[in-house]
């Protein structure tokens, strides 16, 4: 019963916390003043931002003879972001791909290397010649990779799957 007694003293004192007699201001803006939370701000441009290159790869053909690239030359400016798209096109499943940039006439080497490190390491050996290597692209299926340019020179590029490198080879360029 004691308890029963509290509540309406407890409903009082909520009522009167609830309303504190404060009055309300309000604010009101001369014709030539904005309400800063609608003031236009100007953007600047970010100069930091290098700039993105898109590059589509397509991985071809289903035998030995037939694996190509789509492109044997590469050109890309220096500092830019690379995002690179490798398609393989090939439908047999020995036509598995990657992508592995090498020192200028080093991808023959780099590639007889990643035959013997074989599918544990993507085919990719450790190599100061390897300088940028994507993940295998399985047939059918897309891999979308980015690098950040390599300085400017030029460079080789092979495909290092075990035999691939025959055809599966060329140049990458980098310019201002």
């Amino acid at each position: 019963m004691k308890r029963a007694a509290y509540i309406p003293f407890l409903l009082a004192l909520l009522t009167a916390a609830c309303n504190s007699g404060a009055p309300e201001t309000v604010i009101t803006l001369d014709e030539n003043q904005t309400d800063s939370a609608t003031a236009t701000i100007e953007e600047i441009p970010d100069s930091t931002l290098q700039p993105v290159v898109a590059i589509t790869l397509k991985a071809l053909g289903d035998t030995l003879p037939e694996v190509r690239f789509d492109q044997d030359t590469l050109l890309i400016p220096a500092d830019a972001l690379i995002e690179l798209k490798l398609i393989n096109e090939g439908t047999d499943l020995n036509m598995v791909h990657n992508f592995v940039v090498t020192t200028k006439d080093k991808y023959k080497e780099v590639a007889l290397a990643g035959a013997a490190v074989a599918s544990p390491g993507n085919y990719v050996p450790k190599s100061k010649d390897v300088l940028v290597a994507t993940p295998l692209a399985l047939p059918g299926q897309t891999v979308n990779y980015e690098f950040k340019a390599l300085p400017v020179g030029v460079y080789s590029y092979v495909c290092t799957y075990p035999d691939h490198w025959h055809t599966m080879h060329g140049t990458l360029i980098v310019k201002e």
